[in-house]
């Protein structure tokens, strides 16, 4: 039973993140992985880690942006790089 709340509530909060209009400041790409983050903390010490996807988004985030075109693997999820390069108005030299 909590091994299916804690996947609903990692894809709820990535759906969420997901709709957040951009583009986030620095302070708040900050924020927000030190939020998913916290939450990968309560999950783990409940025995569930999280969504490999909001772990991908929350690495996506954390990434500086001279970093971030060759950082980024073909494995991620593309529809993940491509909204936080929108959210983070990054550009692909």
């Amino acid at each position: 039973m909590l091994s299916c709340i804690a996947k609903a509530t990692c894809q709820t909060y990535q759906d969420r993140i997901l709709k957040i209009p951009p583009p986030l400041s620095i302070n708040s790409t900050k924020q927000l992985y030190t939020d998913i983050g916290y939450l990968g903390d309560i999950l783990e010490d409940l025995g569930h880690p999280l969504s490999d996807s909001l772990s991908s988004l929350s690495r996506l985030l954390r990434l500086p942006a001279k970093d971030f075109a060759a950082s980024t693997t073909s494995e991620e999820d593309q529809k993940l790089v491509t909204c936080v390069m929108q959210m983070r108005a990054l550009r692909l030299h």
